[in-house]
């Protein structure tokens, strides 16, 4: 019976162990004087990487993208139209910036009919080849096109788990599952 019971407080150490390899860093701002019933439509850059994957923003947007979506709290400009819009307004084979001046806001917002930008930055992006767990640091933003001021920005800094999960625990074990469980949890703290 004590042997058992030994067993038991080791696997439940275990897996508090695993939960906690999950948490991260985060921080968020909401403009207070922001209208989110004004934001009716919005568009969603590409986001700029700092990372040595130089695919880690467009893999990063695009998650947040479709899991924008799929919250439905905005009308999202369809991602190829928003391209062509930033394309015209930015210019053809630039980097994602980080953050855009006014006028190219207002030239970007009028071409697309939106009337605010989601703006990321991916500072993390990687494997996780020693530990066997994955990384990914992101900064997302709201840009109102009009004013240029952001009225809602957050971070978030997450580890997947271990490479060798125990009982199914530890979270995420691919850089792909960790990107669609990041790009969710930005959207979720969206406000109502």
């Amino acid at each position: 019976m004590r042997r058992q019971h030994g067993v038991v407080s080791f696997l439940l150490a275990i897996c508090l162990a695993f939960c906690l390899t999950g948490c991260g860093s985060s921080t968020a701002f909401l403009h207070e004087e922001a209208d989110w019933g004004f934001y009716e439509k919005v568009g969603v850059l590409p986001f700029a990487s700092l990372t040595n994957d130089r695919l880690a923003g467009d893999k990063m947007s695009s998650a947040f993208t479709s899991h924008l979506l799929f919250a439905r709290n905005f009308n999202v400009a369809e991602p190829g139209q928003f391209l062509a819009a930033y394309t015209t307004a930015i210019g053809a084979n630039t980097s994602p910036p980080i953050g855009l001046p006014l006028d190219k806001l207002k030239s970007l917002g009028e071409a697309a009919g939106v009337q605010a930008i989601f703006e990321g930055t991916v500072r993390d992006y990687n494997e996780g080849a020693n530990a066997g767990r994955p990384l990914i640091s992101v900064e997302v933003r709201l840009v109102d096109v009009g004013t240029g001021t952001i009225v809602w920005s957050t971070s978030l800094t997450r580890r997947g788990g271990a490479a060798v999960p125990l009982l199914g625990l530890g979270g995420s074990r691919t850089l792909p599952e960790l990107t669609e469980s990041v790009a969710a949890e930005l959207v979720d703290r969206l406000p109502d």
